[in-house]
This record gives C-alpha cells, sequence and structure tokens, in this order.
C-alpha cells in the first residue's frame, strides 16, 4: 500500500477530485460578486465536461455531465478577463480581473421628475430640446445632477473598498490497491469593507457602509475505484460550515432626510405638517449573523460495454441556514397639528431582532450515455437535474426599517421581514448532446455541446420599485434555455496555437408574472445570447536561458445582445475587443505588455438602479498595461 500526504499552504485553490464544484465569483479589485459569469469544466485536454453560470451573490454548484475527469474550471463573462483555475472539491473563491472603468464612469436614464415615497424620478423627455446631441446635454439640465465633459456622473461622498481573504487546505490520500480514498480539507477566510455613495448625486442623500467576516471550513472525503475493468465507481461525502457576520448601516444625509422622509411625510398625512428632524443625519443600524451548514452524499458508476459508456449518479444535498439580525434606529422629529398650530416633539425609537431559519434538501440525479468512435472521437448525450439553494436578501432590511418608522409617523406599509427578504430555490432539468473530434492528425482538435434547460423558481435579481438600497433576489416562475458550443484549437505548425469559441443562447421566460406585468415570452436578463472568442499565440524560443521565450498573442472577444431588464427595453448591442499581447517568459518569471480594447469600441458592462434612477456601467477604453509575474 501507498501513502501521500500532501500539504498545501496557499492563497489560490486546493486541487481535488470531487464530482461537484462550488464557489463564488467576485470582482478583483473590489469584491462585489460576478453575476451571470460562465463557469465551464475541462478535462486535461480541453475537452468541456459541463457549465452552468453564477447567481446574482457571484455563487456558482457546477456538476460535469460529460465523461471524464475535471482537470480545470473556466471562468469568462463579459467585462472581465478570462481566468482557469485547478478543479478544486472545496467551496472556492474566484477573483476575476475586472476590463471594465470605475463605477464613476456611468450614464444615466430615469423617468418623471417627482419624489413618490423614497424614490427620485426623472422623465428624460421633459429636459430633451432639438439642439441635445448625447445624453449628457440632457443630464446637465436635471436638478441634482451634474455632468463632467468626460460624461462622468459626480457624487460627492467618498466611495471605498477593502479586502482581505486568506484561503489553507489539507489534502490526504491513500491508496489501498483495488480503490483509492483522498480527504480534502479546506479553510477560507474573508474580511471586506464597503463604503459607497449609493445615490450617486453630488446631493447628500444617504450612505451605505457594508463591514462582512467570513469563515469557510469544508470536508470533503472521496472514494474511487481504480481505472481497471469494464465498471469503475465513486463514492463520496461533502460537509461544511460557513459564518458570517455583517454590520450594513445605512447613513441619511440633510438632503435625503429632507426630500425621501419630510416630503414624503407631508405628501401622505393630512393631519400633521413635518416641520424639522433632530439631527442633520439619520442612522439605519442593520447588523447579521447568518450561520450556515450542510452535507452531501453522492455515488457514481461507469460502466463500458465496447465503444459504449454508461454513467449514473445520484446526489443527496442538505442545507441549514439561519439569520439572525437586528435593524435599529434612535431619532424623532418636530411636527404641528394642522387644525390646532400646535407643535410637538415626537421621539422615534424602533428595534426590530428576529431569527429567521430555512432548510434545504435535495436529491439529484443525473445519466448519461457516451458512444467513442476512436480514443479521440465521441458523442455523449446526458440529462442531470440542477439545484441552487435559497437564501435571504439582507440588503433589504434598511427598507424594512424605514418603512417601519414611516408607519410609526402615521403613513407607510410595514413590511413582513420573513417575505420580503427570502426567497426559494431554484430548480432545473438540464439536457445536453455533445462530443469531441479531431482530424488533420490532431492538428485540429474541437468539441461541440447543444443543451436545453427547463427551470423552475429562477433566482431573478430585480430593483424593487419604491426601495432605497438597491437589488434583491426573487423567484419567476419558470424558464427555458436552450442553446450550443462550438470551440476549436488548430495547431497548424509547431508553436503556433489558434483557439476559436463560439456559444449562442436562446433564454427566455415561460411563465412570470410579477403582479403588473406578463413577462412572458421575453429575455432573461443578464444572459448573452452570442459570445464569441479568436485568439492566436506565436511562441519563440530565444534559447537565452535567462529570456527564455517570446510569446506573441493577439485575438479577439465578443459578446451580445444582452437584455438589462425584464421588460426586455434596455440592451447591450453585440460588440467587439481586439486585444494584443508580447510576453517574455521564463520558468521563473514572465514579463507581459499588453493592450486591450485596442479598438477603443463603446460599450456597457452592467445596470442597476439607485432611488428610481437607472444607470449602465461603461466597459474599459483602450488600455495598455504590464504584468509580472515573479515564480518562488
Amino acid at each position: 500500500m501507498k501513502y501521500l500526504l500532501t500539504l498545501l499552504w496557499s492563497l489560490g485553490a486546493i486541487a481535488a477530485q470531487a464530482q461537484e464544484y462550488t464557489g463564488h465569483v467576485a470582482d478583483k479589485e473590489d469584491g462585489a460578486p460576478v453575476a451571470g459569469a460562465i463557469v465551464t469544466a475541462r478535462d486535461s485536454l480541453g475537452k468541456p465536461l459541463g457549465y452552468t453560470t453564477t447567481s446574482a451573490s457571484g455563487d456558482f454548484v457546477l456538476r460535469p455531465r460529460g465523461d471524464g475527469t475535471t482537470a480545470q474550471l473556466d471562468f469568462s463573462t463579459m467585462g472581465y478577463r478570462r481566468q482557469s483555475v485547478p478543479a478544486n472539491a472545496g467551496r472556492m473563491l474566484v477573483l476575476l480581473t475586472p476590463e471594465t472603468t470605475d463605477i464613476r464612469e456611468v450614464t444615466i436614464r430615469a423617468p418623471r421628475l417627482s419624489f413618490r415615497g423614497d424614490t427620485v424620478s426623472y422623465n428624460v423627455s421633459r429636459f430633451t430640446e432639438a439642439q441635445d446631441r448625447s445624453i449628457a446635454d440632457v443630464l446637465r439640465k436635471m436638478p441634482g445632477i451634474e455632468v463632467a465633459k468626460s460624461g462622468e456622473i459626480r457624487y460627492n461622498d467618498p466611495c471605498s473598498y477593502r479586502r482581505t481573504t486568506l484561503s489553507d487546505g489539507l489534502t490526504v490520500r491513500y491508496d489501498a490497491g483495488s480503490f483509492s480514498v483522498a480527504s480534502i480539507t479546506s479553510y477560507q477566510y474573508s474580511d471586506d469593507e464597503m463604503i459607497l455613495d449609493q445615490d450617486f448625486l453630488p446631493l447628500s442623500y444617504f450612505t451605505l457602509k457594508q463591514a462582512r467576516t467570513e469563515h469557510t471550513l469544508t470536508e470533503d472525503i472521496v472514494f474511487r475505484s481504480h481505472e481497471r475493468g469494464a465498471y469503475r465507481w465513486l463514492l463520496g461525502a461533502f460537509g461544511f460550515y460557513r459564518h458570517g457576520v455583517m454590520n450594513a448601516p445605512v447613513h441619511f444625509k440633510q438632503t435625503g432626510i429632507e426630500e425621501l422622509i419630510l416630503s414624503n411625510a407631508n405628501e401622505h398625512d393630512p393631519q400633521y405638517t413635518y416641520d424639522a428632524w433632530d439631527n442633520d443625519e439619520l442612522l439605519l443600524g442593520s447588523r447579521f449573523r447568518n450561520p450556515s451548514a450542510g452535507g452531501a452524499l453522492y455515488h457514481e458508476s461507469n460502466y463500458t460495454a465496447g465503444r459504449w459508456r454508461f454513467t449514473a449518479g445520484l446526489r443527496f444535498d442538505y442545507e441549514h441556514t439561519r439569520l439572525r439580525y437586528r435593524s435599529s434606529t434612535q431619532t424623532g422629529y418636530t411636527a404641528t397639528n394642522r387644525v390646532s398650530g400646535t407643535t410637538g416633539h415626537y421621539p422615534l425609537s424602533i428595534d426590530i431582532r428576529n431569527t429567521l431559519k430555512r432548510n434545504f434538501t435535495e436529491v439529484l440525479p443525473k445519466f448519461s450515455v457516451l458512444y467513442a468512435f476512436d480514443e479521440i472521437h465521441n458523442l455523449y448525450v446526458s440529462v442531470a437535474k440542477g439545484y441552487k439553494a435559497g437564501g435571504f436578501n439582507t440588503q433589504m432590511f434598511s427598507d424594512v426599517l424605514q418603512q417601519k418608522m414611516m408607519n410609526e409617523m402615521g403613513f407607510g406599509t410595514v413590511y413582513d421581514a420573513d417575505k420580503v427578504v427570502s426567497y426559494e430555490p431554484e430548480y432545473s432539468w438540464n439536457y445536453e448532446l455533445g462530443g469531441h473530434f479531431s482530424c488533420m492528425e490532431g492538428a485540429v482538435r474541437g468539441d461541440f455541446a447543444l443543451f436545453y434547460i427547463d427551470c423552475r423558481d429562477q433566482q431573478l435579481t430585480i430593483f424593487p420599485e419604491g426601495t432605497t438600497t438597491g437589488r434583491m433576489m426573487t423567484n419567476a416562475g419558470r424558464t427555458r434555455s436552450f442553446g450550443g458550443e462550438l470551440s476549436l484549437q488548430v495547431s497548424p505548425w509547431q508553436n503556433l496555437d489558434i483557439n476559436a469559441a463560439y456559444g449562442y443562447t436562446n433564454a427566455k421566460f415561460v411563465r412570470y408574472n410579477d403582479g403588473k406585468t406578463d413577462y412572458k415570452g421575453n429575455y432573461l436578463p443578464y444572459a448573452p445570447q452570442h459570445t464569441l472568442s479568436a485568439n492566436g499565440a506565436w511562441t519563440i524560443p530565444t534559447g537565452v536561458q535567462w529570456l527564455g521565450n517570446i510569446v506573441l498573442q493577439a485575438g479577439v472577444r465578443c459578446a451580445g445582445r444582452i437584455w438589462w431588464n425584464e421588460e426586455n427595453s434596455l440592451s447591450q448591442p453585440f460588440y467587439a475587443l481586439v486585444e494584443a499581447s508580447l510576453r517574455f517568459e521564463q520558468k521563473h518569471y514572465s514579463v507581459d505588455i499588453w493592450g486591450r480594447n485596442l479598438a477603443d469600441a463603446g460599450y456597457n458592462v452592467f445596470y442597476f438602479k439607485s432611488i428610481g434612477n437607472e444607470f449602465v456601467q461603461r466597459g474599459r477604453p483602450r488600455t495598455f498595461g504590464i504584468t509580472l509575474n515573479i515564480n518562488l
């Protein structure tokens, strides 16, 4: 018997052999979750074994549906540099390098100018004139909005983001002759703080501070038969514990108090005139503890009969999560009775605290059949059930507290916190037909896949009307997606590699009605209909030991159309980004001189709302840089 003990101390991922891959994808610069990123599992030859997309919170669960052993996961999405990481059985943290401008670089469209509830609204048509040549010309006429010559929208409070992460792991493998067993233990720590002027205006409405600390411990034990004989099997158990603490106060400032609270109160209360607030600032405090734990048992069997390979798998998932929250404020105001004329001071003391608990269980089967024409050429078909657990919208608690405060003042509706902050699991059935091919003695290799996904209770990011703190997760009734992917790797001669990939996705609502609008037949937001990439790399050996090789690389990345909202009224058309690089690589270091978006294409990468205003985040313009990597 053979023992192998491997100790991994790193700030990256931990290689593993589990059949399910979970993790979180975030922006490398500000730590914000990256929604809609495509996660693709590939074997050691680059063949795709399955894919998924990240949720609105940046999380993903990927169960490869093809036949083979996953060697790496590829992460790609608009506005970020493509990244590949080794397959990791523990929960992974993947930080994508953005290729977009800072949040200050935004454009805006908005409806009618009015204050309704806590929403500031604009009607662009009322500010438009015949001589206007851009949206900036219109925005400069709107009260409260300043636009620089560059098109940048100015806001008055400082914004910052700080993030610290650490990942450690221990892997132990044991070879028992007829089978092997591996224990993969990982620990992850993250600490981040974000301060954001969330109204995105040069007026003092409100700012948000969000400080979060999280500890995650995972354990995966995998038993695997050796690849001998017609039958092979895999049996595993996975468990995790995660504990997060977050402090997320919202500071209403003078303009926000006057326009969003006092003006709203005077408009809706016929008995009192609200004269003044006690202080120039109003603190709505929210603190959360979010412990969660779960486990899974899974099994996979593979049987080979001649050219046929049959695979069947079953996984049982359980997760328990709870949210302990406390939202509070201590303040007061002065109001005058409209009839008697008497003026009085009215204190407000609100302290809402509770614990929400949710349990999620699911059984997930999968089946696949592969026919191998030879060692390289094959076709496969697979069916698998997909699942994403539900959770809590912690960002909604400031709105819960604000509505409670307004209700104490005599108007406004009290939210049911359990209903407002909770969302349900998402379920799907995934069908795929694909294959691998090669020709010209291996100089041309390729993979293709056709897929159809039937999803129930689709988890969807929305921007609720009348809220001040941004987006929340909800469940759409039913969606369906179909499409295909094709990738090619061409090596016409030694040291020259050409790669190309194309993907098409048609994702629409089958059933979704939010009570006001029926979105049946509309496209899902944030899902690119077309993705295209092509790049070539030419490696030139220098023969000089200290210099190593010179690599010349050029390529193009394209995406679109991308719809930004459920109404399909806003979208990003198809766009292309040209890039090139010159790299000097040696075993101890590499220097990469690169240029991105060389044609200086204009495009948008994200859409969001703030107090009724709609914003889009611009992509990076033509950019040049140098990257140095040192291998110790």
